[in-house]
């Protein structure tokens, strides 16, 4: 029997099998020869071009340009229902302010009585009187935040549902486009690269460029309507306390960007040792025969053992990472919707600030910071 060949390194290892190694490493095996065998080269990992690569996947996206326009136009018409419907809560307690208070000082802001007339000339049109005219208002508020917020589960089932159609739609044809290019292909492609990572191709990356269009993509554009959108009202509600809130912007902002950068860079690390557990078990299985006739078993156990670990290792800090993010920023923005609160607080006391537009902007200051949190959560993981 054939005296058992010597384990390779780690280092070599990630060369021959890691699509993130360095173009045109040595030491990449040979398709047929089993572990240990032959040299090739590993499949390159990040694109040369990112911006480049991004608008080539984008343009996938032509065909749907229709579906992708109402996936656009009920996130809009969604984001439109979340902020309106908390905007009418500002009316409604003020209105209730002044049923327990009636000598309350309350001055509305334009876009408060906008609400309250609206509110008003509804009641009347249904013609509601049940126990007195603040019951009927509350019950009208009540429908139309009902009307409201169900226009927006419409909307945000319409969206999702598009938008699954279009990224399922894009991954099938570059499957297809992908299995095409494969079969027009050398025989010393093949030779090159580790059959388990071309096939990690038509697996990881097709399902990791489609969770980018169906999670990702929408997350960004959602976030940066709700962004806009969420500021505008905060503006014409209260601009000292829009100022605060602003304020707080960069230190999300900083802290997204830094721990962006961590798990980026670990997440791509991850898939690339992904790539070189798969590489080295496809190769190995193909090649068992071979592993037996050289008696090489204990070689190839210790050699999956060392990418095995290398793996464990990459995932603890890539899914840390993200998994951070989410509580990091959560509580960051726990401290900037705090110190909002408490200066509107001071200014309904001082400046004639009404309870319903301390209410209304304490649910936007929660919601600016949470567009935030979902942008920097999104760009950790593209």
């Amino acid at each position: 029997m054939a005296r058992p060949a010597k384990p390779r390194t780690l280092e070599q290892l990630q060369k021959q099998y890691n699509s993130a190694a360095k173009p045109g490493a040595p030491g990449g095996m040979r398709r047929g020869h089993g572990p240990g065998g032959p040299g090739g080269r590993g499949m390159g990992g990040k694109p040369k071009d990112t911006k480049k690569t991004l608008g080539r996947l984008l343009s996938y996206m032509r065909p749907y340009r229709l579906r992708f326009l109402l996936v656009l136009l009920s996130m809009l018409i969604s984001t439109a229902t979340s902020l309106l419907g908390s905007y009418l809560l500002a009316p409604i307690v003020d209105k209730l302010t002044l049923a327990v208070k009636p000598d309350a000082a309350i001055r509305m802001s334009t876009i408060e009585q906008a609400a309250d007339r609206l509110i008003s000339s509804l009641t009347e049109a249904l013609g509601l009187s049940v126990g007195g005219a603040v019951l009927a208002y509350l019950i009208t508020a009540v429908v139309l935040l009902l009307v409201v917020y169900l226009v927006g589960i419409g909307t945000t089932y319409l969206q999702g549902r598009l938008m699954l159609s279009v990224s399922q739609g894009i991954t099938e044809r570059l499957r297809g486009e992908l299995f095409t290019r494969l079969q027009g292909l050398p025989v010393r492609y093949f030779d090159g690269h580790p059959t388990g990572e071309i096939m990690s191709r038509f697996t990881n990356d097709i399902d990791n460029i489609d969770v980018m269009l169906n999670n990702s993509l929408t997350s960004l554009v959602s976030g940066t309507v709700t962004l806009i959108g969420t500021f505008v009202f905060m503006v014409t509600t209260n601009w000292v306390l829009t100022l605060i809130t602003v304020a707080f912007v960069p230190i999300f902002a900083r802290g997204g960007m830094l721990i962006a950068g961590r798990s980026r860079k670990y997440y791509s690390g991850q898939q690339a040792a992904l790539g070189a557990v798969n590489g080295y078990m496809e190769e190995t299985v193909t090649g068992q025969k071979v592993i037996k006739v050289f008696g090489h078993e204990e070689t190839c156990v210790e050699e999956f053992g060392l990418l095995n670990d290398d793996m464990r290792d990459k995932q603890f800090k890539a899914q840390f990472w993200g998994g951070v993010m989410g509580p990091i920023m959560g509580n960051t923005s726990q401290i900037g919707y705090a110190v909002t609160v408490g200066v509107g607080g001071v200014l309904m006391c001082t400046a004639g600030l009404t309870p319903g537009a301390l209410t209304v902007f304490a649910n936007y200051s929660r919601q600016f910071s949470m567009p935030i949190n979902m942008i920097s959560q999104q760009m950790s993981t593209l």
